[in-house]
């Protein structure tokens, strides 16, 4: 009897950080947009105050976002450096 072949997608690495960089820069998009969403007030203080602490959050949700992006990129080198060497010992 023959065996049949389970057909499960071949995701190479460099799909799969592809994949993880989208989805975190739609988190990221999404996140920021909701946090930053300015509320509707009367006072110019009031609109001020709210707006200076929505731009601290914009700041710090982005130094995550490039946190992010640099732990993905550095596991991707990380990764290629790693398998290059294994086929320099081959």
């Amino acid at each position: 009897m023959s065996e049949i072949p389970s057909e499960t997608p071949d995701l190479s690495p460099a799909s799969l950080h592809f994949q993880i960089l989208l989805a975190g820069t739609v988190i990221f998009l999404v996140t920021l947009f909701w946090l930053t969403d300015l509320p509707h007030t009367n006072t110019y203080e009031t609109r001020a105050a709210v707006a200076a602490s929505r731009i601290v959050i914009g700041i710090r949700i982005l130094g995550c976002y490039l946190a992010f992006i640099s732990v993905v990129l550095g596991h991707k080198v990380l990764q290629r450096r790693a398998q290059s060497r294994s086929e320099e010992q081959d």
